[in-house]
Protein backbone atom coordinates (compact mmCIF):
# COMPACT_ATOMS: atom_id res chain seq x y z
CA UNK A 1 0.00 0.00 0.00
CA UNK A 2 1.16 3.66 -0.84
CA UNK A 3 2.66 5.49 1.53
CA UNK A 4 0.14 8.78 0.65
CA UNK A 5 -2.40 6.22 0.62
CA UNK A 6 -1.95 4.96 3.79
CA UNK A 7 -1.91 7.90 5.56
CA UNK A 8 -4.70 9.06 4.44
CA UNK A 9 -6.59 6.12 5.97
CA UNK A 10 -4.47 6.94 9.68
CA UNK A 11 -6.26 10.23 9.38
CA UNK A 12 -9.45 9.16 8.46
CA UNK A 13 -9.17 6.49 11.23
CA UNK A 14 -8.25 9.33 14.18
CA UNK A 15 -11.21 11.67 12.86
CA UNK A 16 -13.32 7.92 13.54
CA UNK A 17 -11.81 8.02 17.03
CA UNK A 18 -12.61 11.51 17.60
CA UNK A 19 -16.41 10.89 16.74
CA UNK A 20 -17.33 8.21 18.64
CA UNK A 21 -15.79 9.43 21.95
CA UNK A 22 -18.24 6.80 23.96
CA UNK A 23 -17.06 3.41 22.62
CA UNK A 24 -13.26 4.89 22.07
CA UNK A 25 -13.02 5.85 25.79
CA UNK A 26 -14.20 2.30 26.58
CA UNK A 27 -11.68 0.59 24.78
CA UNK A 28 -9.07 2.90 25.91
CA UNK A 29 -9.78 1.50 29.58
CA UNK A 30 -10.36 -1.47 29.10
CA UNK A 31 -6.55 -2.05 27.71
CA UNK A 32 -5.34 0.49 30.02
CA UNK A 33 -6.63 -1.40 32.78
CA UNK A 34 -4.75 -4.62 31.40
CA UNK A 35 -1.73 -3.11 31.06
CA UNK A 36 -2.02 -1.61 33.94
CA UNK A 37 -2.10 -5.15 35.97
CA UNK A 38 0.95 -6.34 33.78
CA UNK A 39 2.98 -3.33 34.41
CA UNK A 40 2.48 -3.80 38.21
CA UNK A 41 3.36 -7.34 37.35
CA UNK A 42 6.22 -6.88 35.56
CA UNK A 43 7.57 -4.21 38.16
CA UNK A 44 6.90 -6.00 41.15
CA UNK A 45 8.67 -9.23 39.95
CA UNK A 46 12.16 -6.67 39.36
CA UNK A 47 11.65 -5.49 42.78
CA UNK A 48 11.20 -8.47 44.21
CA UNK A 49 14.06 -10.24 42.43
CA UNK A 50 16.18 -7.03 43.26
CA UNK A 51 15.19 -7.28 46.98
CA UNK A 52 15.76 -10.78 47.46
CA UNK A 53 19.71 -9.75 45.88
CA UNK A 54 19.61 -7.30 48.14
CA UNK A 55 19.16 -8.90 51.11
CA UNK A 56 21.36 -12.40 50.15
CA UNK A 57 24.61 -9.57 50.43
CA UNK A 58 22.60 -7.88 53.46
CA UNK A 59 22.81 -11.45 55.33
CA UNK A 60 25.98 -12.82 54.49
CA UNK A 61 26.79 -15.82 52.74
CA UNK A 62 29.77 -16.41 55.37
CA UNK A 63 27.19 -15.77 58.12
CA UNK A 64 24.69 -18.07 60.73
CA UNK A 65 22.18 -16.56 63.17
CA UNK A 66 20.81 -18.82 66.27
CA UNK A 67 17.58 -18.21 67.53
CA UNK A 68 16.08 -19.63 70.82
CA UNK A 69 13.03 -21.61 70.68
CA UNK A 70 10.97 -23.00 73.30
CA UNK A 71 11.71 -26.81 74.55
CA UNK A 72 9.18 -29.68 73.33
CA UNK A 73 7.42 -31.42 76.17
CA UNK A 74 7.99 -28.70 78.91
CA UNK A 75 5.08 -27.23 80.91
CA UNK A 76 2.97 -24.20 79.57
CA UNK A 77 4.84 -20.73 80.72
CA UNK A 78 8.57 -22.33 81.02
CA UNK A 79 11.17 -19.77 79.40
CA UNK A 80 10.99 -20.03 75.86
CA UNK A 81 14.04 -19.14 75.42
CA UNK A 82 17.10 -21.18 75.18
CA UNK A 83 20.15 -19.47 74.04
CA UNK A 84 22.22 -18.07 76.75
CA UNK A 85 25.35 -15.78 77.21
CA UNK A 86 27.11 -19.57 77.73
CA UNK A 87 26.11 -20.30 74.36
CA UNK A 88 27.55 -17.33 73.00
CA UNK A 89 30.86 -17.45 75.11
CA UNK A 90 31.35 -20.89 74.07
CA UNK A 91 30.99 -20.34 70.47
CA UNK A 92 33.05 -17.53 70.77
CA UNK A 93 36.12 -20.04 72.42
CA UNK A 94 35.67 -22.91 71.07
CA UNK A 95 33.74 -23.30 67.66
CA UNK A 96 36.08 -23.72 64.71
CA UNK A 97 36.59 -21.63 62.13
CA UNK A 98 33.88 -19.08 63.61
CA UNK A 99 35.36 -15.65 63.05
CA UNK A 100 32.84 -13.25 64.52
CA UNK A 101 30.40 -13.86 67.36
CA UNK A 102 27.68 -11.35 68.35
CA UNK A 103 24.70 -11.27 70.86
CA UNK A 104 21.64 -9.71 70.98
CA UNK A 105 18.39 -9.21 72.91
CA UNK A 106 15.23 -7.74 71.75
CA UNK A 107 12.80 -5.56 73.17
CA UNK A 108 9.50 -4.81 71.43
CA UNK A 109 7.31 -1.60 70.94
CA UNK A 110 9.44 1.07 72.78
CA UNK A 111 8.79 5.15 72.64
CA UNK A 112 11.43 7.24 71.99
CA UNK A 113 10.77 11.00 72.61
CA UNK A 114 12.98 14.20 71.35
CA UNK A 115 11.75 17.45 72.18
CA UNK A 116 8.37 17.63 71.48
CA UNK A 117 8.75 14.68 68.97
CA UNK A 118 7.59 11.17 69.74
CA UNK A 119 8.11 7.92 67.39
CA UNK A 120 7.62 3.96 68.64
CA UNK A 121 9.87 1.64 67.28
CA UNK A 122 8.68 -1.82 66.57
CA UNK A 123 12.53 -3.18 67.17
CA UNK A 124 14.45 -1.87 70.38
CA UNK A 125 17.65 -4.09 69.77
CA UNK A 126 20.07 -4.75 72.60
CA UNK A 127 23.58 -5.35 70.74
CA UNK A 128 27.12 -6.16 71.63
CA UNK A 129 30.39 -3.99 70.14
CA UNK A 130 30.57 -3.93 66.42
CA UNK A 131 27.07 -4.34 65.40
CA UNK A 132 27.24 -2.76 61.90
CA UNK A 133 30.19 -5.31 60.90
CA UNK A 134 28.48 -8.18 62.57
CA UNK A 135 24.83 -7.44 60.10
CA UNK A 136 26.57 -6.23 57.56
CA UNK A 137 25.12 -3.02 58.28
CA UNK A 138 26.97 0.23 57.24
CA UNK A 139 26.44 3.80 59.19
CA UNK A 140 25.08 7.19 57.02
CA UNK A 141 27.08 8.92 59.72
CA UNK A 142 28.67 8.61 63.45
CA UNK A 143 30.25 5.39 64.88
CA UNK A 144 29.33 2.03 65.89
CA UNK A 145 29.11 0.25 69.43
CA UNK A 146 32.19 0.23 71.04
CA UNK A 147 33.64 -2.21 74.23
CA UNK A 148 33.63 0.79 76.35
CA UNK A 149 29.91 1.45 76.15
CA UNK A 150 28.81 -2.26 76.71
CA UNK A 151 31.61 -2.65 79.48
CA UNK A 152 30.32 0.61 80.91
CA UNK A 153 26.54 0.45 80.21
CA UNK A 154 26.58 3.86 78.38
CA UNK A 155 23.28 4.49 77.50
CA UNK A 156 23.90 5.79 73.77
CA UNK A 157 21.96 4.33 70.40
CA UNK A 158 22.48 4.33 66.84
CA UNK A 159 19.08 4.98 65.46
CA UNK A 160 17.44 3.57 61.81
CA UNK A 161 16.00 6.10 59.02
CA UNK A 162 12.72 5.79 60.24
CA UNK A 163 12.99 6.92 63.99
CA UNK A 164 15.49 9.69 62.84
CA UNK A 165 13.14 10.75 60.51
CA UNK A 166 10.50 10.76 62.49
CA UNK A 167 12.44 12.51 65.90
CA UNK A 168 15.22 14.85 63.94
CA UNK A 169 12.99 15.53 60.54
CA UNK A 170 16.26 18.04 59.22
CA UNK A 171 18.08 18.38 61.96
CA UNK A 172 21.25 16.83 62.43
CA UNK A 173 20.73 13.80 65.51
CA UNK A 174 24.55 12.87 66.51
CA UNK A 175 25.34 14.07 69.98
CA UNK A 176 21.70 14.69 70.48
CA UNK A 177 19.66 13.18 73.76
CA UNK A 178 16.78 11.10 73.20
CA UNK A 179 14.81 9.75 75.92
CA UNK A 180 13.40 6.01 76.54
CA UNK A 181 10.69 5.56 79.36
CA UNK A 182 12.54 8.57 80.92
CA UNK A 183 15.77 7.90 80.63
CA UNK A 184 18.31 9.79 77.95
CA UNK A 185 20.38 8.38 75.43
CA UNK A 186 22.89 9.93 73.45
CA UNK A 187 22.64 9.04 69.19
CA UNK A 188 26.28 8.30 68.47
CA UNK A 189 25.34 7.02 64.95
CA UNK A 190 22.63 6.97 62.15
CA UNK A 191 22.62 3.15 60.54
CA UNK A 192 22.02 3.41 56.62
CA UNK A 193 18.73 2.79 55.13
CA UNK A 194 18.10 -0.37 53.23
CA UNK A 195 14.39 -0.45 52.88
CA UNK A 196 13.74 -3.74 53.38
CA UNK A 197 10.11 -4.72 54.72
CA UNK A 198 9.55 -8.21 56.95
CA UNK A 199 6.38 -9.63 58.07
CA UNK A 200 4.86 -5.62 57.44
CA UNK A 201 7.54 -3.63 59.63
CA UNK A 202 10.82 -2.35 58.07
CA UNK A 203 13.80 -2.98 59.48
CA UNK A 204 14.97 1.13 59.02
CA UNK A 205 12.23 1.00 62.03
CA UNK A 206 14.84 0.36 64.59
CA UNK A 207 16.73 1.62 67.14
CA UNK A 208 19.90 -0.26 68.64
CA UNK A 209 22.09 0.27 72.07
CA UNK A 210 24.09 -1.83 74.18
CA UNK A 211 23.14 -5.07 75.00
CA UNK A 212 24.05 -4.14 78.84
CA UNK A 213 22.61 -1.49 79.00
CA UNK A 214 19.14 -2.94 77.40
CA UNK A 215 19.25 -5.65 79.67
CA UNK A 216 19.65 -3.13 82.74
CA UNK A 217 17.16 -0.54 82.26
CA UNK A 218 14.21 -3.34 81.68
CA UNK A 219 15.40 -5.22 84.20
CA UNK A 220 15.86 -8.19 82.24
CA UNK A 221 17.41 -12.09 82.98
CA UNK A 222 21.53 -10.96 82.02
CA UNK A 223 22.02 -15.20 80.80
CA UNK A 224 19.28 -15.39 78.32
CA UNK A 225 19.65 -14.12 74.42
CA UNK A 226 17.59 -13.37 71.59
CA UNK A 227 20.03 -14.81 69.10
CA UNK A 228 23.73 -15.19 68.12
CA UNK A 229 24.98 -13.79 64.95
CA UNK A 230 28.30 -15.70 64.03
CA UNK A 231 30.54 -15.83 60.85
CA UNK A 232 32.35 -18.62 59.22
CA UNK A 233 36.05 -18.29 57.39
CA UNK A 234 35.08 -21.06 54.91
CA UNK A 235 32.00 -19.74 53.31
CA UNK A 236 32.34 -22.16 50.64
CA UNK A 237 31.41 -25.16 52.89
CA UNK A 238 28.12 -23.92 54.97
CA UNK A 239 26.35 -27.25 55.03
CA UNK A 240 29.52 -28.38 56.59
CA UNK A 241 29.53 -25.39 59.03
CA UNK A 242 26.31 -25.56 60.13
CA UNK A 243 26.39 -29.40 60.89
CA UNK A 244 29.13 -28.55 62.91
CA UNK A 245 27.37 -25.57 64.93
CA UNK A 246 24.25 -28.18 65.15
CA UNK A 247 26.48 -30.77 66.81
CA UNK A 248 28.23 -28.52 69.40
CA UNK A 249 24.62 -26.54 70.30
CA UNK A 250 22.86 -29.96 70.62
CA UNK A 251 26.19 -30.82 73.03
CA UNK A 252 26.06 -27.59 75.29
CA UNK A 253 22.32 -28.19 76.09
CA UNK A 254 22.52 -31.97 76.73
CA UNK A 255 20.16 -33.51 74.12
CA UNK A 256 20.20 -36.80 73.24
CA UNK A 257 19.80 -38.65 69.98
CA UNK A 258 15.96 -38.97 70.05
CA UNK A 259 15.68 -35.04 70.87
CA UNK A 260 14.64 -32.41 68.53
CA UNK A 261 16.21 -29.42 68.47
CA UNK A 262 15.78 -26.49 71.11
CA UNK A 263 17.23 -23.85 68.79
CA UNK A 264 17.06 -22.45 64.83
CA UNK A 265 19.82 -22.25 62.93
CA UNK A 266 19.16 -19.64 60.16
CA UNK A 267 21.58 -19.12 57.28
CA UNK A 268 20.94 -17.20 53.89
CA UNK A 269 19.96 -20.29 52.05
CA UNK A 270 16.71 -20.37 54.00
CA UNK A 271 16.02 -17.12 53.75
CA UNK A 272 16.65 -17.51 50.45
CA UNK A 273 13.71 -20.37 49.95
CA UNK A 274 11.52 -18.64 51.77
CA UNK A 275 11.57 -15.66 49.90
CA UNK A 276 11.75 -17.43 46.90
CA UNK A 277 8.42 -19.44 47.62
CA UNK A 278 6.83 -15.83 48.56
CA UNK A 279 7.97 -14.63 45.62
CA UNK A 280 6.88 -17.23 43.43
CA UNK A 281 3.41 -17.32 44.94
CA UNK A 282 2.92 -13.37 44.50
CA UNK A 283 4.36 -13.60 40.93
CA UNK A 284 1.58 -16.54 40.39
CA UNK A 285 -1.27 -14.47 41.34
CA UNK A 286 -0.24 -11.47 39.35
CA UNK A 287 -0.22 -13.72 36.14
CA UNK A 288 -3.49 -15.01 36.73
CA UNK A 289 -4.66 -12.25 37.13
CA UNK A 290 -2.95 -10.32 34.49
CA UNK A 291 -4.59 -13.34 32.45
CA UNK A 292 -8.10 -12.77 33.40
CA UNK A 293 -8.09 -9.16 32.44
CA UNK A 294 -6.20 -9.08 29.72
CA UNK A 295 -8.84 -11.46 28.51
CA UNK A 296 -11.66 -9.48 29.66
CA UNK A 297 -9.78 -6.56 27.95
CA UNK A 298 -9.47 -8.41 24.39
CA UNK A 299 -13.05 -9.44 24.39
CA UNK A 300 -14.23 -5.75 25.58
CA UNK A 301 -12.56 -4.37 22.68
CA UNK A 302 -13.54 -7.01 19.90
CA UNK A 303 -17.33 -6.98 21.16
CA UNK A 304 -16.82 -2.71 21.08
CA UNK A 305 -15.09 -2.86 17.52
CA UNK A 306 -18.21 -5.39 16.19
CA UNK A 307 -20.41 -2.80 17.82
CA UNK A 308 -18.77 0.00 16.20
CA UNK A 309 -18.95 -1.74 12.87
CA UNK A 310 -22.92 -2.35 12.92
CA UNK A 311 -23.22 1.17 14.23
CA UNK A 312 -21.25 2.38 11.03
CA UNK A 313 -22.18 0.29 8.12
CA UNK A 314 -23.14 3.31 6.04
CA UNK A 315 -19.83 4.67 6.50
CA UNK A 316 -18.57 1.82 5.31
CA UNK A 317 -20.27 1.69 2.69
CA UNK A 318 -20.18 4.55 1.34
CA UNK A 319 -16.02 4.79 1.51
CA UNK A 320 -16.42 1.38 -0.11
CA UNK A 321 -18.54 2.68 -3.20
CA UNK A 322 -16.18 5.37 -3.62
CA UNK A 323 -13.28 3.29 -4.07
CA UNK A 324 -12.11 2.00 -0.70
CA UNK A 325 -10.75 -1.76 -0.93
CA UNK A 326 -11.41 -4.17 1.22
CA UNK A 327 -7.45 -3.99 2.51
CA UNK A 328 -8.04 -0.41 2.82
CA UNK A 329 -11.55 -1.16 5.20
CA UNK A 330 -9.19 -3.51 7.22
CA UNK A 331 -6.58 -1.19 7.41
CA UNK A 332 -9.13 1.42 8.68
CA UNK A 333 -10.16 -0.69 11.91
CA UNK A 334 -7.19 -2.00 12.98
CA UNK A 335 -5.67 1.87 12.49
CA UNK A 336 -8.26 2.84 14.54
CA UNK A 337 -7.48 -0.35 16.92
CA UNK A 338 -4.27 1.09 17.35
CA UNK A 339 -4.37 4.16 17.99
CA UNK A 340 -7.04 3.51 20.79
CA UNK A 341 -4.16 0.72 22.09
CA UNK A 342 -1.54 3.53 21.79
CA UNK A 343 -3.53 5.93 23.99
CA UNK A 344 -4.26 2.71 26.66
CA UNK A 345 -1.02 1.64 26.90
CA UNK A 346 -0.10 5.46 27.48
CA UNK A 347 -2.90 5.39 30.11
CA UNK A 348 -2.30 1.60 32.05
CA UNK A 349 1.16 2.16 32.21
CA UNK A 350 0.57 5.74 33.92
CA UNK A 351 -1.32 3.62 36.31
CA UNK A 352 0.99 1.23 36.79
CA UNK A 353 3.18 3.81 38.00
CA UNK A 354 0.57 5.06 39.98
CA UNK A 355 0.05 1.32 41.64
CA UNK A 356 3.26 0.72 41.96
CA UNK A 357 3.72 4.12 44.17
CA UNK A 358 0.76 2.97 46.53
CA UNK A 359 2.22 -0.45 46.85
CA UNK A 360 5.42 0.63 47.62
CA UNK A 361 4.24 3.19 50.47
CA UNK A 362 2.03 1.05 52.16
CA UNK A 363 5.02 -1.49 52.07
CA UNK A 364 3.13 -4.41 50.18
CA UNK A 365 5.58 -5.10 47.38
CA UNK A 366 8.27 -3.34 46.16
CA UNK A 367 7.43 -2.83 42.55
CA UNK A 368 9.88 -1.12 40.31
CA UNK A 369 8.95 0.37 36.73
CA UNK A 370 11.42 0.87 34.31
CA UNK A 371 11.21 1.69 30.33
CA UNK A 372 11.39 -2.46 30.01
CA UNK A 373 7.90 -2.22 31.71
CA UNK A 374 6.32 0.82 29.15
CA UNK A 375 7.72 -1.59 26.25
CA UNK A 376 6.28 -4.78 27.46
CA UNK A 377 2.65 -3.21 28.07
CA UNK A 378 2.83 -1.14 24.69
CA UNK A 379 3.57 -4.81 22.97
CA UNK A 380 0.95 -6.79 24.83
CA UNK A 381 -1.23 -3.78 23.85
CA UNK A 382 -0.68 -4.20 19.94
CA UNK A 383 -0.47 -8.18 20.72
CA UNK A 384 -4.11 -7.69 22.18
CA UNK A 385 -5.18 -5.48 19.25
CA UNK A 386 -3.88 -7.70 16.63
CA UNK A 387 -5.64 -11.17 18.40
CA UNK A 388 -8.74 -9.64 19.13
CA UNK A 389 -9.15 -6.50 16.45
CA UNK A 390 -8.53 -8.49 13.15
CA UNK A 391 -11.63 -10.43 13.24
CA UNK A 392 -13.86 -7.64 13.39
CA UNK A 393 -11.51 -5.63 10.63
CA UNK A 394 -12.01 -9.05 8.30
CA UNK A 395 -15.98 -8.46 9.35
CA UNK A 396 -16.00 -4.97 7.96
CA UNK A 397 -13.91 -5.86 5.08
CA UNK A 398 -16.37 -8.56 3.83
CA UNK A 399 -19.47 -6.62 4.22
CA UNK A 400 -21.10 -5.74 0.31
CA UNK A 401 -21.32 -2.25 -0.56
CA UNK A 402 -25.14 -2.28 -1.55
CA UNK A 403 -25.71 -4.19 2.24
CA UNK A 404 -24.03 -2.13 3.92
CA UNK A 405 -26.16 1.29 2.34
CA UNK A 406 -28.99 -0.61 2.92
CA UNK A 407 -27.93 -1.23 7.00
Amino acid sequence: MPPTRLARIAGHALRAVWAYPTSACFSILAVALAICVVSLTEAATRGANAKIEEFVQWFGADAAFVAGGEVRGKPVGQRSETITMADWRAIRDGLPGVYDVSASRLARRKTFKYGSRTHETPALVGAMPGFTRAWNWSLAMGRDLEPDDEAGRARVCLLGEIPRRALFAGENSLGRQVRLDGQPYTVIGVLSERGFVSGGVSVDDRVVVPLSSLTRHYNLNPLYLRGIRLKFAAASDMDANIAELRRFLRRLHGLGPGQEDDFTVLTIQEIFNFLSVLRLGIQLFLVVTSAVVIAAAGFTAANLAYLNISLRRVEIGLLMAVGARRRDIVAHIVLELLILDLAGAVLGYALGEAACWLVNRQGLLVAVATWRTFGLALGLGLAVTLVFGLRPALAAAALQPDQALRG
